[in-house]
């Protein structure tokens, strides 16, 4: 709650805003029901707001990260506000934190091919290097058991992460800790969706 607090407050100060919102729930080997709803709920937020958005629903690695670089690209050397929250799955390996965009089932039985595919922090944090605005990456990941009851074991939940210069990294649990694809058995969005949603829509300033 502490962190939806900071984010709403940040925010409340800005003024000509771009967000890129990622969804993936068609995993082969354990999808997500409620990743393309929360994304779909924060576009209409931001929209709300006055955001200019784009959003991306299960992307492949080379869609996914192409959305990415041409979102930074079209930003480049401006200073104004940009906002990319991923919603899916993700994991940890050797301290970095990577986010699962659409691997095939064999690709995802591959752990050096699902590193190669996926998305590091450090990556999408390379690829913002020339937005010099205020930029805040969300990451809405960390799901239990991203590769169903394969062979794969990556280290639980997301690690904590440097981040860099006028960046915010916020994550939607604790280091190490799984978060929720509902908040309930009837919900059709995940808790840090459902929260996010309303602290944007409830900052005044925003």
């Amino acid at each position: 709650m502490r962190k939806l607090i900071l984010l709403s407050i940040f925010f409340s100060a800005l003024f000509s805003q771009d967000a890129l919102l990622i969804g993936v729930s068609d995993y082969k080997l354990n999808p997500l029901e409620n990743t393309i709803n929360d994304v779909n709920l924060l576009e209409k937020a931001f929209k709300k707001k006055g955001w200019n958005v784009t959003k991306v629903s299960n992307p492949s690695s080379d869609k996914a990260k192409q959305e990415l670089q041409s979102f930074f690209k079209k930003n480049k050397n401006k200073n104004t506000p940009l906002v990319v929250y991923f919603s899916g799955h993700g994991f940890q390996m050797l301290g970095e934190n990577y986010l699962m965009p659409i691997l095939n089932r064999y690709d995802e039985k591959n752990i050096e091919k699902v590193i190669n595919k996926s998305l590091s922090i450090t990556e999408i944090s390379y690829f913002s290097r020339n937005s010099y605005g205020p930029k805040i990456f969300i990451i809405d990941a960390c799901r239990n058991s991203p590769f169903g009851n394969e062979t794969l074991s990556p280290s639980a939940g997301l690690n904590s992460q440097y981040a860099n210069a006028n960046t915010l990294l916020a994550y939607a649990t604790s280091p190490g800790q799984f978060s929720y694809d509902a908040s309930s058995s009837s919900s059709n969005n995940g808790p840090y969706a459902e929260s996010l949603s309303k602290a944007i829509l409830s900052s005044n300033t925003f």
